[in-house]
């Protein structure tokens, strides 16, 4: 009976104890959108909602610096345009393979009939500001480079010096949702560009003879594609790694048998891709177009942008002198999540980046911040259809701030794909009527 006895005692502390613990964590309503009315107390937990009282949302846009986009496996190409970040248009830079890298006499494979540069779309295949609008006119330029590429070409602002004739220069339809049906095939190509090299490239290529692939590069040093598209407001998305993608050279010999040979992008060849920035007439037009690394500082809006376009600094001012009140010193914080309301006139939400990525800068270099590496769980730094609104988790960051760990409480806010493709988004700043918001529930020792 006293085992018994003591047993049940063990069993009525220990439902105590539960009761305790569910009665503790039903003070917060996950549910609920956090503010100051949620907790008040004492001592224990408390919940602030903070704007401007304790933190200086102030916000800081600029064009990338060093963008590197060497050997990426998607690339866009074409011509973007609109008010809010003004115009950019691109140019793929790549390095020529022989198939399987072998040697290859192209003067006795037979008669060459062409030679046709052919660029497969990605699955995402377009970016468009009208939704509906599945294709566009693009006017295509294509240049032999006269320099050999190397690694040391890998940024966006890098160019390459070419021969000054085009092997192609029309006008053709991107189209990246339509197969492609040719002579003597059965079922539709999966969609691309298809795009005839001139008599130049030809004549070139029917008198050579390669024993290897170094011998191949001294004579066709790589390609430059250019595209600009007749709306200006059209970018396709370009998988460079891709089958369908590369030269294929068509020939046929004595007996009329037909063949094709492929000139393909290996991975193993150089590539990346130029991008070509004006903020004239845009909200961005305070931006240097020629300094690839200019900063403009706002409070009114918050602009984000892939391509290297603009990137964003939040500085969280304040945030140390309000931890360091007596009501909050030495207090855990259990979370801290930063709202970011995207701007109402800013309304094209199919181009809003998947994500945000935050970083923290420390000696001149990034570092993502670890609470991003943790969040895919609940936040993620995604984008909120609810409330309109990206929600970052910054808790980590925070409490290393106040505690002395980093030097500054800036956030740096990168919009996902910040090369292969135009994701972009402004969200309300400082100034505006529902400026960001950071909410950040608290621990600290209970006070009577």
């Amino acid at each position: 009976m006293k085992r018994l006895s003591c047993y049940i005692k063990k069993l009525n502390i220990l439902i105590i104890f539960l009761i305790g613990i569910l009665s503790l964590t039903s003070c917060v309503n996950e549910d609920k959108q956090l503010g100051l009315d949620l907790v008040k107390s004492n001592g224990g937990m408390d919940i602030l909602s903070a704007d401007g009282n304790i933190a200086t949302l102030s916000s800081m846009v600029y064009t990338t610096d060093s963008l590197e986009t060497l050997q990426n496996d998607n690339f866009v190409l074409g011509t973007y345009k609109d008010s809010y970040f003004g115009k950019v248009q691109t140019s793929i830079y790549t390095s020529l393979s022989l198939e399987d890298n072998s040697g290859q006499d192209f003067s006795n494979i037979g008669t060459i009939d062409s030679a046709v540069l052919c660029l497969a779309y990605s699955m995402v295949g377009a970016y468009s500001e009208d939704t509906s609008k599945h294709e566009d006119n693009f006017a295509m330029k294509v240049y032999l480079l006269s320099s050999a590429m190397d690694s040391t070409s890998k940024y966006a602002f890098n160019e390459i010096e070419t021969e000054s004739e085009p092997i192609f220069n029309q006008t053709i339809v991107c189209s990246p949702l339509k197969g492609i049906m040719l002579e003597g095939d059965t079922t539709d190509r999966p969609p691309h560009m298809r795009m005839p090299l001139n008599d130049k490239f030809l004549n070139k290529l029917k008198q050579g003879v390669y024993p290897n692939q170094s011998s191949f590069a001294e004579d066709f040093k790589g390609i430059k594609i250019t595209a600009q598209s007749s709306s200006q407001k059209f970018l396709a998305s370009i998988n460079m790694k891709s089958s369908n993608t590369g030269i294929f050279v068509y020939y046929h010999d004595a007996n009329g048998n037909k063949g094709s040979y492929m000139i393909n992008f290996t991975s193993t060849g150089y590539r990346f891709m130029h991008i070509d920035k004006d903020f004239t007439s845009s909200s961005l037009r305070n931006l240097n177009n020629t300094n690839r690394h200019d900063t403009i500082k706002t409070q009114d809006y918050i602009y984000l942008a892939s391509l290297g376009i603009a990137e964003a600094c939040l500085d969280l001012k304040g945030i140390d002198t309000w931890y360091n009140t007596d009501s909050v010193k030495g207090a855990a914080f259990n979370r801290a999540e930063l709202i970011l309301p995207v701007a109402d006139m800013f309304n094209k939400s199919h181009m809003f980046p998947g994500l945000l990525q935050a970083y923290r800068k420390q000696d001149g270099k990034y570092f993502l911040l670890s609470d991003e590496l943790a969040a895919n769980n609940w936040l993620g730094n995604k984008y909120d259809a609810r409330i309109k609104a990206y929600r970052l988790d910054i808790t980590s960051f925070l409490q290393n701030y106040v505690m002395g760990r980093y030097d500054n409480c800036q956030i740096y806010l990168i919009p996902d794909g910040r090369i292969s493709t135009a994701s972009r988004v402004v969200l309300n700043g400082a100034s505006s009527t529902n400026p960001p918001k950071l909410n950040i529930i608290y621990s600290h020792p209970a006070t009577n």
